[in-house]
């Protein structure tokens, strides 16, 4: 049969007991006995008994561990009220630490005894980021408390080795999709790469959320303004993960219960729905609930990645309360983590889920996205812009990009970037692809983005082009037409229009 290794840390206390403690599980997962054998028997009997239990469970994704040890000053401190009380000398703690890579090729760092798990890109940055780590989860802590986490008398890396029946494997190189495909969209097909855009100058934030997928077992929560690119980073990184996985295919035959190379390349991971599919054609009592039931065994078969586009509508969708809705329905699922599960909400919208759903924000890893900068937006609308030249063999003057960061910036203050922005200038190539004649060049020129706003918003173009004059005496006399006696009011309107046409009024 099939096997699924599990580096284990083995540690002795000065009792003379042993302790097995699983890796992979941030140390959350571990066996006491007299013997290491006892120990690891123990654990291995638990995985067996899990991994036999819900059959969509993933296998270990922690490889080639290599056990070493780092020395960590703590200082420990008592608190009186508010005020803390450091102690005169500091305390060296070793700290056994496991170093690894994931099966999408990421280094990984676990504390096990300090229940601490990381990713890490070079060498060098391991042990400043463990102490950093072991320092921030001990601060405040009395002498007492940091006693509890002194060294092991020993400790050494092993391994646990569980067989998984080969009906197993069967299931998982054969995923059934029906519920699933049903009521979500693959992120990694044509259809769906086509539809998000590249992240523009969101390459950290890419990069932080593929760590997360690829290491966290808590929800994640993409929090941020609606338009800020929330989906098309969730897409980049599930295009990124899901190019690795088809890279590592031919590694993952040899990989006892992971699906075949052909099943991972045709397989998308990441599908995206929405609270009113899930529950879409579900008429009768029980209905929608035993269609996530089935959604969430195939997702497990997948190792998979259920994507919502709004949490909050989860809250709202389902039931006649919050607390009888597709959200609270999924809750424990969460808390037990036998769902990954990636949401997007907007800042008001998580103080409104905090209000309706207590606890169920709680169980998210947040990942909040900022809005962009100036130079980041302009950077980030020039790649967009780029990206249509090259596609449409359509030129454009540079100085298209500063009359639309102008234009959103300033009428549009509320609408932030990249969103209607980069809608924006994919309008203004696709307007003039369709203008173009056979063989004929065409440029864009920033004239064509104030035209292109004007027809957008209806804003007058005297507002738009600062090479139209507005002077106020014209404006308070067109007022007068058409307000009659009140010549000190239509002084000050007029003087407020021409203040907002030289650009001096409040951006707020």
């Amino acid at each position: 049969m099939p096997a699924y290794r599990f580096p284990i840390l083995i540690i002795r206390d000065p009792a003379g007991f042993h302790t097995a403690i699983l890796v992979e599980d941030n140390g959350d997962v571990a066996a006491i006995a007299e013997t290491p054998a006892g120990a690891v028997q123990q654990l291995r009997d638990h995985l067996e008994r899990l991994y036999r239990r819900f059959e969509w469970m993933t296998p270990p994704d922690f490889t080639k561990p290599e056990l070493t040890t780092i020395k960590v000053e703590i200082r420990p401190e008592y608190l009186e009220g508010r005020r803390p009380y450091p102690c005169g000398e500091t305390i060296v703690l070793r700290v056994p630490v496991v170093m690894g890579q994931t099966l999408a090729g990421l280094r990984i760092a676990s504390l096990p005894t300090m229940s601490i798990r990381f990713n890490y890109y070079d060498a060098d940055d391991l042990r400043p980021l463990a102490t950093q780590y072991v320092q921030n989860k001990l601060r405040g802590l009395t002498p007492a408390d940091v006693a509890r986490y002194l060294a092991p008398m020993s400790a050494q890396l092993d391994d646990v080795v569980i067989q998984i029946p080969r009906e197993r494997r069967e299931k998982i190189e054969a995923p059934e999709l029906e519920a699933l495909a049903a009521i979500a969209d693959p992120l990694g097909s044509r259809e769906m790469r086509s539809r998000y855009s590249r992240a523009w100058e969101r390459d950290d934030l890419v990069t932080r959320l593929v760590d997360a997928l690829c290491v966290e077992r808590a929800p994640i929560l993409l929090v941020g303004e609606s338009g800020i690119g929330k989906t098309s980073i969730l897409a980049d990184a599930a295009r990124r993960i899901e190019r690795d996985n088809r890279e590592l295919s031919s590694r993952a035959i040899a990989e006892p219960g992971r699906p075949d190379a052909e099943t991972i390349r045709k397989v998308s991971r990441f599908w995206l729905t929405s609270a009113p599919r899930i529950i879409s054609g579900m008429k009768y009592l029980g209905m929608w609930q035993e269609r996530v039931e089935t959604v969430i065994g195939e997702v497990g078969h997948l190792s998979g990645v259920l994507c919502i586009e709004n949490l909050l509508d989860l809250v709202r969708t389902g039931g006649n309360s919050p607390v009888s809705s597709v959200a609270a329905y999924l809750l424990p699922y969460l808390q037990r983590s036998e769902l990954r599960l990636v949401a997007e909400a907007t800042p008001a919208e998580v103080d409104a889920i905090r209000r309706l759903l207590p606890g169920l924000a709680d169980v998210f890893h947040i990942v909040t996205i900022p809005p962009f900068s100036r130079a980041s937006a302009i950077s980030a609308m020039t790649q967009v812009a780029q990206s249509h030249r090259q596609n449409l063999q359509i030129d454009f003057d540079r100085a298209v990009i500063d009359v639309v960061h102008r234009l959103f910036s300033r009428f549009m203050p509320y609408s932030p970037f990249p969103g209607k922005a980069a809608a924006f200038i994919s309008e203004l190539f696709d307007r003039a692809s369709r203008t173009r004649t056979t063989g004929q060049s065409l440029r864009i020129a920033p004239a064509d983005a104030i035209d292109l706003f004007i027809r957008q918003t209806g804003l007058p173009q005297v507002f738009l082009r600062d090479e139209i004059p507005l002077d106020p005496q014209i404006v308070a006399n067109a007022l007068h037409q058409q307000v009659i006696g009140q010549e000190t009011p239509c002084r000050a309107a007029a003087s407020v229009i021409t203040t907002f046409k030289a650009g001096l009024n409040d951006p707020e």
